[in-house]
C-alpha cells in the first residue's frame, strides 16, 4: 500500500507547519501570490523571497509585503520622494564597497614594478571617480544597491543627481533582487556592462510602524527609514519583528523551515502522512514478517539468513522507541507505557499515533511530512546500519562480502520505505 499522498489543493498543505501555524500561513500566502502572478504555478521559488528583521516591538509578528524592503539612510528620503513619481528605474547591484581602495576577498597585490609613474592620490581618485560617474551616466542608473558603503565623493554626486543609494544591504537581498531583475551582481562598479543593469518597476517609502528610542533614559527616537523596490516578477519580503535579536532570528529560521517543506511538496507534488503513519506501516510490515508463516517471503528473507528474527526484533524496538520519542517530544505524555499501548492500537488502522489524553488537538489536524526529505533521512540511517552490521560480521563471524547481501536482506527490509 502506498503511503505517499498527492497534494491537489493548497489548503491541504497547512499540515506541513508542524505547530508553526503562523509561519506556515505566511509561506502559503507567498505561494498563492506567486500563483496569481502566473510566474510558475507548478514551482515554488524561494529565490524570490527575502526577509526583513525589525528588533524592538514587544510582540512577535510576521507580515508579508510585495517587493523588496531594505533599510535606508535618512539622507536618501528626499531622493525617494523625487524618483517615486517615475517608472522603470535602472538599477545596479554591487557586492562590496564602492571605493577606489576596495579589493574583493582573496585579492593579492601585484608584484613590484621597476618603473613607477608618479601620480598623486588625488589624481588617481579623481580618475576612478570619473570612470564610475561615466558608468552611471552611460547606463542611466537611478538606483545603486551596495552590500558595503559608498565613497563620500560619489555619494555626494548621487545625492545631487537624484540617484538613490542603498548601502549595507545583505548579500541574500542582493541575490533575490538579482533573480527578480534577471541581472548580475558586480564586484567593481567601474566594470559594469549593459548585461549587469536591471529594471525596477517602482520605488516607494515604507514605514514599519515602530520607532525605537536611542536609550532608556531619553524619549528621542531613532529615525529608521525603509524603501520598497517593486519588480515585474513576484518578489516578496517577509517582515519579522520581535523584542530581541534571538527571537527574530528564531522566527526567521522557523519560517524558512516551513517554506522549504512547502517548496519540496509543491515541486514534487507528493507528501507523506505525518503522525508516525509511515513508521506504523513499517511496524506492520515487520510484524507480518515475524508472525505470518504462510506468506511467501522473498529469497533474501529465506531461512538462509540465520539472524533474521533477531534483526527484525531489534528493528521493531527501534521503530517503537522512535514513535515514543516523537510523542513525548510533542508534549503528549511522559508515560512511555501509555504511548506503547497507543502504538499497538494504531498499527492495524494506520492512524496517526497520538495518545488519547493528549492536550494537543493533533488528531483533528492532518499532518504531513516531506516525502523526499524523509526518504533521504531513512536512507542515510539504513546505510549506517548496513555499515555497522557489515563491520560486525567481518570482524566476529568472518562472513564473506559476497554473502553480505543475503545476510542483511536489504531488499526485503527496505521494500516498504
Amino acid at each position: 500500500m502506498e503511503t505517499n499522498i498527492v497534494i491537489t489543493q493548497i489548503e491541504q498543505l497547512s499540515g506541513l507547519g508542524h505547530g508553526n501555524n503562523v509561519a506556515m500561513e505566511i509561506a502559503m500566502e507567498t505561494y498563492r501570490r506567486q500563483m496569481k502572478g502566473d510566474f510558475n504555478v507548478n514551482k515554488f521559488d524561494l529565490n524570490l523571497i527575502s526577509t526583513c528583521m525589525i528588533t524592538g516591538p514587544p510582540q512577535t509578528t510576521l507580515t508579508l509585503q510585495d517587493g523588496l524592503i531594505v533599510e535606508l539612510g535618512d539622507t536618501q528620503l528626499q531622493t525617494v520622494y523625487h524618483i517615486k513619481q517615475q517608472q522603470h528605474h535602472q538599477i545596479l547591484l554591487v557586492n562590496g564597497d564602492v571605493k577606489p581602495t576596495f579589493r574583493h576577498t582573496g585579492h593579492k597585490q601585484s608584484l613590484s614594478i621597476s618603473t613607477i609613474h608618479h601620480i598623486s592620490n588625488v589624481e588617481h581618485n579623481t580618475t576612478w571617480l570619473d570612470d564610475v560617474i561615466q558608468v552611471l551616466q552611460d547606463f542611466k542608473i537611478s538606483i545603486l544597491v551596495v552590500k558595503g558603503v559608498v565613497d563620500e565623493c560619489l555619494h555626494d554626486y548621487c545625492l545631487a543627481n537624484q540617484i538613490l543609494v542603498v548601502e549595507n544591504v545583505k548579500y541574500h537581498a542582493l541575490q533575490v533582487l538579482a533573480v527578480a531583475t534577471q541581472t548580475n551582481i558586480v564586484t567593481y562598479l567601474a566594470d559594469a556592462i549593459q548585461d549587469d543593469v536591471g529594471t525596477v518597476m517602482s520605488v516607494e517609502c515604507w514605514e514599519s510602524g515602530w520607532q525605537p528610542r536611542i536609550g532608556v533614559k531619553t524619549n528621542e527616537l531613532i529615525k529608521t527609514a525603509y524603501v520598497k523596490l517593486i519588480t515585474e516578477t513576484p518578489l516578496q519580503t517577509v517582515i519579522i519583528s520581535g523584542p530581541s535579536t534571538v527571537t527574530v532570528a528564531m522566527m526567521e529560521n522557523e519560517f524558512m523551515n516551513c517554506a522549504h517543506r512547502l517548496q519540496d511538496v509543491v515541486n514534487t507534488g507528493k507528501a507523506l502522512p505525518g503522525g508516525g503513519v509511515p513508521e506504523l506501516k513499517a511496524l506492520q510490515c515487520i510484524k507480518r514478517m515475524k508472525g505470518v508463516q504462510d506468506v511467501q517471503l522473498d529469497e533474501c528473507l529465506s531461512t538462509q539468513s540465520p539472524h533474521q528474527s533477531a534483526v527484525l526484533e531489534e528493528m521493531e524496538h527501534v521503530y517503537e522507541n522512535y514513535l515514543c520519542t516523537v510523542n513525548m517530544n510533542m508534549g503528549c505524555t511522559n508515560d512511555k507505557m501509555k504511548v506503547l499501548h497507543s502504538i499497538h492500537q494504531c498499527i492495524d488502522t494506520l492512524q496517526p499515533c497520538i495518545v488519547p489524553d493528549s492536550d494537543l488537538e493533533g488528531g483533528q489536524v492532518q499532518v504531513y511530512d516531506c516525502c523526499r526529505a524523509k526518504m533521504e533521512a531513512w536512507r542515510h540511517a539504513w546505510c549506517l546500519v548496513q555499515l555497522t552490521l557489515l563491520s560486525d560480521m567481518q570482524i566476529i563471524t568472518g562472513i564473506e562480502r559476497s554473502e553480505v547481501k543475503q545476510a542483511l536482506f536489504t531488499d526485503g527490509i527496505m521494500g516498504f520505505l
